[in-house]
């Protein structure tokens, strides 16, 4: 019976640590931050993460998503790009896969990185969904020579 309390507290606990809004999950990620940081901070609250092959040489891509059980649904992703060198993120793609970013949120996402010199940032929006960039000019143009955008 205590083997059987420990699960269910386990899982309520593991659905507790999942259940954040939006401005929790997409405030996680910063460009200077380590892989490290990124992974300890989303690994607790992100349903599932995929590495990727197609980065730059010397680059790793990563990407971790939380899918909303409840309605509305969402679906919320934050991709990085990182330097195999010394673990630190180059570029972030904030994805609200669903919806649109509130113009609050878009300001925060570029606040919290600011600090980084050269930053860029790209917001696209298709109406379904939107995606906004926080990448540096020599990142962006290293992806565009190397993805020929």
């Amino acid at each position: 019976m205590a083997a059987l309390s420990l699960t269910i507290a386990t899982t309520e606990i593991t659905q507790a640590a999942k259940a954040v809004d939006a401005w929790t999950f997409f405030s996680g990620a910063h460009l200077g931050m380590t892989i490290k940081e990124y992974n300890d901070y989303y690994a607790p609250i992100a349903d599932t993460a995929f590495r990727y092959g197609g980065a730059p040489d010397g680059q790793r891509y990563v990407d971790f998503r939380s899918y909303g059980k409840s309605t509305p649904y969402h679906d919320w992703r934050v991709l990085v790009y990182y330097r195999e060198s010394d673990s630190v993120i180059v570029a972030i793609e904030y994805w609200n896969v669903n919806d649109k970013f509130s113009s609050e949120m878009i300001r925060h996402l570029k606040d919290i990185n600011k600090e980084w010199a050269g930053l860029i940032t790209k917001l696209y929006d298709d109406g379904n969904g939107a995606e906004l960039v926080a990448t540096t000019a020599a990142q962006d143009k290293l992806e565009s020579d190397v993805f020929k955008r």
